[in-house]
């Protein structure tokens, strides 16, 4: 009777089973196959780039584009030597990795989902402790919880992708008037 029909304000989140299907950010089906990918991509740390015509992607470590001369130091490759084929696209998108504080609320969402009273209550005492992210991984894995930990990150991953596309494809051309 609390089920909304929304996972995104369904008090049980995720784990909504009432059955309905419900998709806030119903995209065509030709991104279906691409978003997993995406969601993948940047939960590796990359900037992906793609391009919305052709559905080709482009992976850019993140170091990168934030700090060329470290990522030279790094890896011997300069910023100036590197291909970036996104920069001939006409259009194209971008989905950037997770800041930690959206990390930490995935991690959050999914202590508040875990039916485990008990491991329930482990995961946010680490949450609120130092080390928050090392911890919570040191918890889910002795839990035997890693598969569902990463079910529900890639889920919540995968929304966060479709939320890009969705804006994307919806925002107001440059030269919209009010008039």
């Amino acid at each position: 009777e609390l089920c909304t029909g929304n996972p995104m304000t369904c008090p049980y989140g995720d784990y909504c089973d009432c059955s309905e299907d419900f998709d806030e950010f119903e995209l065509s089906k030709k991104f279906t196959a691409i978003i997993n990918q995406i969601a993948q991509s940047i939960d590796a740390g990359f900037i992906c780039y793609l391009n919305p015509e052709t559905l080709e992607m482009e992976d850019v470590p993140k170091l990168l584009m934030d700090d060329p001369h470290e990522y030279e130091m790094i890896t011997g490759f300069a910023l100036e030597e590197e291909e970036l084929k996104y920069e001939t696209w006409d259009d194209y998108y971008v989905f950037e990795p997770l800041d930690s504080d959206e990390s930490f609320r995935i991690m959050e969402a999914f202590a508040e989902n875990v039916k485990d009273e008990i491991l329930q209550e482990q995961l946010f005492y680490v949450l609120r402790r130092k080390k928050p992210f090392a911890n919570f991984k040191e918890v889910i894995y002795s839990s035997g919880q890693s598969e569902n930990w990463f079910q529900f990150k890639m889920n919540w991953l995968e929304d966060h992708v479709k939320q890009i596309i969705y804006s994307e494809i919806h925002k107001m051309p440059e030269n919209y008037d009010d008039n």
